[in-house]
């Protein structure tokens, strides 16, 4: 026999689960950044306004968003090959 404790109980899981165990609806965004240089220091970023301007559109680094940050360091001919990296 079910007692009021164990049906409240069961009740109480019921209408729990779905809430506690459901998991996040939020798609993280992964967007690759290319680029010739490294900014010259975190000072002067010129890179920045991307992220600036995604924060803009919604797109939160950290939250709904990645960035994958890829620099060829001056070597032009290393550009192509930095999206499998």
């Amino acid at each position: 026999m079910i007692t009021g404790r164990r049906l409240f109980l069961a009740v109480a899981l019921s209408i729990l689960s779905p809430r506690v165990f459901a998991q996040s609806s939020t798609k993280i965004w992964r967007v690759g950044f290319l680029a010739p240089r490294r900014p010259a220091s975190l000072d002067c970023d010129p890179y920045g306004a991307f992220a600036l301007g995604m924060r803009e559109l919604g797109y939160v680094e950290g939250n709904n968003l990645l960035i994958e940050w890829r620099f060829a360091d001056g070597r032009m001919e290393r550009l192509p090959q930095l999206p499998r990296t």
